[in-house]
């Protein structure tokens, strides 16, 4: 099942790249739901995206480009307003977000550490700042590759960052 898992995150990815598709909110699940949605109340305001910083040990780095579509699919979802960012220069994109009127910059690190032969810890950290670098919001979600794929386990790790993300007023 894992596997079957694993591949079908990579063929999404595959399909919506192929496409062209809007990562962000605008996933076509099926015909009777147009968005995909993770549940809560949108955070208010318009944020910049950072691109994702992804840090993974050899033996899996060949994942390194779906975490990063990954991390595009899920990193916007629950901003009611988001620009996608391509500096990777912290004060470039401060810079971009200030251009752009954002007042968030969200930020996604994700990273795996090899705890026993083929089990890695992986951690997906989210920083929601202001364009000025002062930090809102700082999170960390992970779980181990016991047993899920690490393309899983970096999914189910965004998506708790996403769902536990504060609302700001």
């Amino acid at each position: 099942m894992s596997e079957y898992l694993d591949s079908s995150i990579r063929n999404l990815l595959d399909t919506l790249e192929a496409e062209h598709e809007d990562l962000h909110n605008h996933v076509v699940v099926d015909e009777t739901a147009k968005t995909f949605s993770l549940p809560g109340k949108p955070v208010k305001g318009r944020a910049y995206l950072a691109p994702a910083v992804v840090n993974l040990p050899d033996d899996i780095d060949n994942d390194t480009e779906y975490v990063k579509k990954l991390a595009e699919l899920i990193e916007g979802y629950e901003f009611d307003e988001s620009v996608e960012g391509d500096e990777t220069d912290e004060k470039a994109q401060n810079a971009a977000a200030i251009r752009t009127s954002c007042d968030r910059i969200c930020r996604v690190n994700v990273g795996a550490k090899l705890l026993t032969r083929k089990v890695y810890q992986i951690t997906v950290q989210e920083d929601i700042s202001d364009p000025y670098g002062n930090i809102i919001s700082t999170q960390t979600c992970g779980t181990t590759t016991d047993n899920l794929s690490p393309m899983e386990a970096v999914l189910y790790s965004l998506g708790r960052c996403t769902m536990n993300r504060e609302n700001f007023e």
